[in-house]
C-alpha cells in the first residue's frame, strides 16, 4: 500500500487526547488528512489494542464513549485496517466486560467459522451467548 502509514498508539492518543502541546497540531494535521483521503493510515490490531487498555484503564473513559470515538477514527476515509474486524471487536468490548483482545477473537472466531480454546469463563460464556443467536 504506497503511501500509507502505520500508525501508532501514542499518535492516535495525542490526537484524540490532544494532551502533547508539541505534538497537537501534527496530529490533528495528520488525522484530518486520513479523514479526507488525502492520505492513508493502517492501524494494526496490536495497536488498536493498546489504544483501548490505554484510554479505559490509565483515563478511565468509559466504553461507550470509547468505542463511539475509536469506530469514529477507524470509519476515516483513509483508514486501512481492517475495519469491520475492529468495529465489530469494539460493538462486542461496549456491550460486555470483557477484554478488548477477547472481543477480537469473539469476531475473528465468528467470520472464521472456527471455535476459541479458551479456559476464560467470560469469554466462554459470550462464545456460548454469540454462538446461540
Amino acid at each position: 500500500m504506497k503511501n500509507a502509514w502505520l500508525v501508532d498508539a501514542n499518535a492516535i492518543l495525542c490526537y484524540l487526547l490532544k494532551d502533547i502541546p508539541a505534538s497537537n497540531k501534527d496530529a490533528e494535521q495528520f488525522f484530518e488528512e486520513v479523514r479526507s483521503g488525502a492520505k492513508r493510515a493502517v492501524v494494526t490490531e496490536g495497536v488498536l489494542a493498546e489504544t483501548v487498555f490505554i484510554l479505559s484503564r490509565h483515563y478511565q473513559v468509559p466504553r461507550s464513549e470509547l468505542c463511539e470515538t475509536l469506530s469514529g477514527l477507524l470509519r476515516y476515509k483513509g483508514m486501512s485496517s481492517e475495519v469491520p474486524v475492529f468495529l465489530d471487536s469494539l460493538a462486542t468490548f461496549e456491550k460486555t466486560g470483557l477484554d478488548f483482545i477477547d472481543c477480537v477473537l469473539i469476531t475473528r472466531a465468528r467470520i472464521a467459522g472456527v471455535g476459541v480454546f479458551t479456559f476464560d469463563r467470560k469469554l466462554a460464556k459470550e462464545l456460548e451467548r454469540k454462538r446461540k443467536k
